[in-house]
């Protein structure tokens, strides 16, 4: 059994297909839209409350990018916030304790304090540079040296002598 369908039938099921893919294509596109509006919502107020303790605490966005990851436990270069990981375990069960991590932790920051407190600025010296009288004479000198070429008796283009006397 086969079905049939006339032309005009064909016609307007492809017109219906048509309609039905602007809507999809619209909704999705409403979609995206409205969770892109959604993260920029979310994105204003992260900076509003980072504007607010950023006033509160009398900080820049330089002065909190300059400002270390400051970690809780520290055993040389392994350190985490978080008591429960693999490493801090391994240490505890070795005979070590939560205290020296800590205090690992905390000497490591204040070495870095002392780090940043001993850096000196760059001395920008602006000293006025003094004028010689040989720089000068050579100046004055390299001036007349152009003269002096043309005055040697050469030929012009017209054949006259240059700097002859009559």
């Amino acid at each position: 059994m086969t079905l049939q369908f006339d032309s005009d039938e064909v016609a307007r099921l492809k017109a219906e297909r048509a309609e039905l893919d602007k809507k999809i294509k619209l909704a999705e596109k409403d979609t995206k839209v409205n969770a892109l509006v959604d993260s920029w919502l979310n994105m204003e107020e992260y900076k509003s409350e980072l504007k607010a303790l950023q006033a509160k605490y009398r900080f820049s966005k330089e002065e909190l990018s300059k400002c270390p990851t400051l970690y809780k436990y520290r055993d040389g270069k392994r350190r985490t916030n978080d008591e429960n990981t693999d490493w801090v375990k391994e240490y505890i069960s070795k005979g070590g304790s939560i205290s020296d991590l800590e205090n690992n932790a905390m000497n490591f920051l204040t070495r870095e304090a002392t780090k940043q407190l001993r850096q000196r600025r760059k001395k920008t010296t602006s000293k006025a540079r003094t004028v010689s009288k040989k720089s000068v004479a050579k100046k004055s000198s390299s001036a007349s040296k152009g003269d002096a070429k043309r005055s040697d008796g050469g030929v012009d283009k017209k054949g006259i002598g240059v700097g002859s006397t009559l």
